[in-house]
């Protein structure tokens, strides 16, 4: 990851959106990586960002808030990743966008009760049906959303 970061240019440099979009990989590459804390931190700018862009664009508003209550979850801030995960749901299930996708898992797995594998099996099937998702970003997304299942099932073994 040292190799990468170093060939990126200079964040000041970047435009707005492609800094959004650095912001929002490079925060998914710390939390695979056990950086939470600076994943929340990625997040948090990339949402900035994008809130700076104006209210027109509230599918990447609700989009940035579901990575974001993943992170922060992470994190153990569970309070403040309910709040943001439950408005990522309001703006993007009734559109059946697929980031709604992680921010339902996020809710399952902060309510960790009997609705969260009517939750979880949602937004499995909000993926599988994406008719506007190709086949390889589907099966990226599946994957990605049980590895995130997996390794909580995990964390909460150890506890």
């Amino acid at each position: 990851m040292t190799d990468a970061e170093a060939a990126l240019p200079p964040e000041s440099a970047m435009e707005p959106e492609r800094r959004s979009v650095l912001l929002h990989e490079r925060a998914a590459l710390f939390a695979e990586t056990g950086r939470v804390a600076q994943a929340v931190a990625d997040a948090r700018e990339a949402l900035k960002l994008v809130e700076q862009e104006g209210e027109d664009n509230a599918i990447e508003i609700a989009s940035a808030r579901a990575h974001l209550a993943e992170f922060l979850f992470a994190d153990g801030r569970l309070d403040e990743a309910e709040d943001l995960a439950r408005c990522a749901c309001d703006e993007l299930l009734p559109r059946r966008h697929t980031d709604a996708a992680g921010a339902l898992v996020t809710l399952a797995l902060i309510r960790n009760d009997e609705s969260s594998s009517v939750s979880i099996e949602e937004a499995m099937a909000l993926v599988r049906e994406a008719r506007l998702m190709e086949l390889g970003t589907k099966t990226w997304a599946l994957k990605s959303l049980e590895r995130r299942l997996k390794l909580q099932l995990l964390v909460m073994g150890r506890q």
